[in-house]
């Protein structure tokens, strides 16, 4: 058995623009890698939920996942948010934090690179561009 920390990382998922969800799962999967890359031990919630609700086609949407994200709160020995745009609005996150915090659980905040945000904001828009002038 291993002795590292499970750390679960929350993340804004859910906008009306279907390229703020994207980004804001683009960033997390970012950040998720970089962190197992440095040897911890991540559960990336968004990553995660959005996945299985996309293969299973069921709702990817907070209230659906609420009681499975508490459970994994309870198994993960850390909190760590990325504070990206929308973390401070976000129903999910905040609920969360709210969670672990009555929990007593570590919560940690991790500001995601600008120019990652920018460069993966950049090939979103180009890519939605691209399609958008194919559907034209």
């Amino acid at each position: 058995m291993s002795n590292k920390e499970l750390i679960y990382l929350a993340c804004p998922y859910s906008h009306p623009d279907s390229r703020m969800v994207q980004l804001r799962y683009a960033v997390s999967a970012q950040v998720a890698c970089q962190l197992v890359k440095e040897g911890l031990m991540i559960f990336a919630a968004s990553m995660h939920n959005a996945l299985l609700a996309t293969m299973a086609g069921i709702s990817d949407q907070f209230a659906d996942w609420k009681e499975y994200n508490h459970l994994m709160i309870e198994r993960s020995d850390k909190l760590m948010v990325i504070t990206m745009e929308g973390w401070e609005q976000s129903k999910g996150v905040q609920d969360q934090i709210q969670y672990a915090k009555s929990l007593n659980k570590p919560i940690e905040m991790i500001e995601p690179p600008h120019d990652l945000i920018k460069n993966v904001w950049d090939q979103i828009c180009q890519s939605h561009e691209k399609m958008t002038a194919k559907t034209a």
